[in-house]
C-alpha cells in the first residue's frame, strides 16, 4: 500500500518534522527522546527529513488533595494546570463544579478517572502549545514510530499533505468562505476494533498513490446510529480551528467533560480521544487519517487502563498485520516485545480461566436442572434408577417421554 520510495520526493529535502510529545518525565520520557532521535538520523538518511522533538508536560490529579485548595482561584485544578483553565476562561461557577467532581473522584477512590482528567488536560495543553509552535503532529509517551523502509517517506509526505491543507483552508476563511478540506483533526496512529479498523484499512488501500491523507468517515454503532471507527489520542495532528472548536464547547457545556452523575452513561469522565473526535464531528469539521499508521500503540503497561493492555497490543498487531509488517518494524525499546508477549500470554490465560468458569458454571446449571427434574419425578413415582439406559433416554423422560429402549 505504501511504496518503498515514497520519500523520494524532493520536498521532503531538509523538511524538519515539529513533534510535541506529552509526557509525565521520567524513564518514558528518556525513551522516547532516544527512539526519535535515533529514527531522525535514519529519516535523514533516507529521505532528507528529520525530526525535531520537544516536550510538553503532562498533568496528573491523582495526588492533589483537592480539599487544600478549597476558595483558591480554579481550585485544585489550577494547581496543576492553571494555564489550562485560563485558556478556557470557564464561568467560575463551572470551574467550582469541575472542581467538586474532581474531590468526589478522589474520595471515592476513582484515581484512574483522576489521571483520565488528567490526560484530557494534558491534550488541551498540548493542542494549544502545538497552534502556537506550529508544531506538525502530537504524540503521547507510550507510543513507537515505525522504522520499516517505507515509513519514513509516508511520515513526512503526509506532514506536507496537512501543512498544504491547512494553509488552504486558512486563506479561505480570509475570503469568508468555509471549508471541509482542513485537515481539523489527523490521526497518524490509531487503535479500534478489528472490523473497523477492516473498514479504514479499504479506504486508504483504495487511495491514490499520491494521496497521503484520507478521509475518515463515520460507522454505524450497534443501536443503529453513527459510532466513530476509531480511538485514540497517542499520535495526531489538531488545527487552530480544532481548538478554538474545542474550548467554545467546553465552555457552551461545561459539563460534556464532567457530565453529572444522572447524565452519565458510561464514566464519569469523558476521555481525552472522545472530546477530540466528538468536537471534530460536531462542529463540522475534517477528520482524516495517514494512509498507513506512522506510529503504533506502545507495548507497554498502561498507568491509567492496564485492563486493556492485552487489547490495544491485539489491535496493533492486527494492524500490522494489515500492511504485511510486524513488531520487527517498529522502534521498540529493549524488552518490549517480550513485554507484549508476556501481557498477550496472560490474557490468554485469563480467558481461559474465564471460559473453564463458564464450562463449569454451565455444567452445575444442568446438574441442578436435572436434580430438580429427578426429585419431581421421584415425587410423581415415575423415576427408574439411570443404570441401563443412555443420555437420549434422560433426555426422553425428562421431556415428557416415559418410553425407554431396553438395553
Amino acid at each position: 500500500m505504501v511504496q518503498d520510495d515514497a520519500g523520494s520526493d524532493s520536498d521532503c529535502q531538509g523538511l524538519v518534522i515539529k513533534v510535541l510529545v506529552v509526557t509525565l518525565g521520567g524513564e518514558r520520557k528518556r525513551v522516547m527522546e532516544r527512539l526519535l532521535q535515533a529514527r531522525s538520523e535514519e529519516l535523514s538518511a533516507q529521505c532528507g527529513a528529520r525530526i525535531q522533538v520537544s516536550f510538553c508536560p503532562g498533568v496528573d490529579f491523582r495526588d492533589v488533595h483537592f480539599e487544600r485548595y478549597q476558595g483558591i482561584k480554579h481550585g485544585g485544578l489550577g494547581a496543576v494546570a492553571a494555564d489550562v483553565l485560563d485558556d478556557l476562561k470557564l464561568d467560575p461557577r463551572d470551574v467550582a463544579d469541575w472542581n467538586r467532581s474532581a474531590r468526589r473522584l478522589e474520595v471515592s477512590g476513582k484515581v484512574s478517572q483522576l489521571a483520565v482528567l488528567g490526560c484530557a488536560f494534558a491534550q488541551l495543553r498540548a493542542l494549544r502549545e502545538a497552534c502556537s509552535l506550529g508544531v506538525d503532529l502530537i504524540l503521547e509517551d507510550n507510543c513507537r514510530i515505525r522504522a520499516d523502509p517505507a515509513s519514513g517517506g509516508l511520515l513526512a509526505q503526509t506532514v506536507l499533505a496537512v501543512r498544504k491543507a491547512r494553509k488552504a483552508a486558512a486563506l479561505e476563511q480570509k475570503e469568508e468562505e468555509c471549508t471541509e478540506a482542513g485537515a481539523d483533526f489527523v490521526y497518524y496512529g490509531w487503535l479500534g476494533h478489528h472490523d473497523n479498523l477492516d473498514t479504514v484499512h479499504m479506504d486508504c488501500k483504495s487511495a491514490d498513490n499520491d494521496q497521503f491523507l484520507v478521509p475518515l468517515g463515520m460507522g454505524v454503532g450497534r443501536n443503529g446510529k453513527g459510532s466513530h471507527l476509531l480511538y485514540g489520542s497517542y499520535a495526531y495532528s489538531g488545527s487552530k480551528r480544532l481548538y478554538d472548536a474545542i474550548l467554545s464547547t467546553l465552555r457552551a457545556q461545561p459539563r460534556l467533560l464532567l457530565p453529572k452523575k444522572k447524565n452519565r452513561r458510561r464514566a464519569p469522565v469523558l476521555p481525552a480521544d472522545h472530546i477530540l473526535r466528538s468536537i471534530t464531528h460536531l462542529a463540522g469539521l475534517s477528520q482524516h487519517t495517514a494512509r498507513s499508521p506512522c506510529f503504533v500503540r506502545a507495548p507497554c503497561e498502561s498507568v491509567i487502563h492496564p485492563e486493556w493492555d492485552a487489547r490495544n497490543i491485539e489491535s496493533t498487531g492486527y494492524q500490522l498485520a494489515q500492511e504485511n509488517l510486524s513488531w520487527h518494524d517498529v522502534a521498540l525499546d529493549e524488552g518490549e516485545a517480550e513485554l507484549a508477549r508476556f501481557i498477550l500470554d496472560k490474557a490468554a490465560e485469563r480467558r481461559a480461566a474465564l471460559e473453564r468458569a463458564a464450562v463449569l458454571h454451565r455444567w452445575e446449571k444442568r446438574q441442578r436442572k436435572y436434580e430438580s427434574w429427578r426429585i419431581r419425578k421421584i415425587d410423581q413415582g415415575a423415576y427408574v434408577p439411570p443404570q441401563y439406559w443412555t443420555i437420549q433416554d434422560e433426555r426422553n423422560l425428562a421431556s415428557g417421554t416415559t418410553h425407554v429402549v431396553a438395553r
